[in-house]
């Protein structure tokens, strides 16, 4: 891909960013959200509704915790970088209120959800296995 662009320097910007998703990598950011263990499964070896059931319910423990503590607004640079990163941080002040409520029902109902259905999948197995044995 090729930016152009006056008074602009893209190879800066680009070097920028791998630097942070770098850092990030390193200090472990992304680690609680890397699927790749998950979504690289080969759909070829899930030859079973079983077999899916158990890849995707494996895939929703994973995936159900949100992250909703705080993070970084950081300034972006220039001449209003400053001023509209502290405005986002006071409106994020403002908010913090109702958005971590909001998102702690949000967690908190993934977690029941996921609970609820990994109880009803082992009572699944459990009467299934007794069912075998009678046959």
């Amino acid at each position: 891909m090729n930016i152009v662009s006056n008074g602009i320097d893209v190879e800066k910007i680009m070097r920028e960013i791998q630097e942070r998703v770098e850092k990030k990598r390193k200090d472990g950011v992304y680690d609680k959200y890397n699927l790749d263990s998950l979504s690289v499964k080969n759909i070829e070896q899930l030859q079973t509704d079983k077999d899916f059931l158990k890849y995707y319910l494996e895939l929703v423990q994973h995936t159900c915790d949100i992250d909703i503590g705080d993070f970084e607004i950081p300034s972006k640079g220039g001449i209003f970088g400053k001023p509209v990163a502290k405005f986002k941080r006071i409106v994020w002040i403002l908010l913090r209120f109702y958005t971590y409520r909001l998102f702690s029902q949000q967690k908190e109902f993934n977690f029941q959800l996921v609970n609820t259905i990994m109880s009803l999948n082992k009572r699944v197995e459990e009467l299934e296995a007794k069912l075998e044995q009678k046959k």
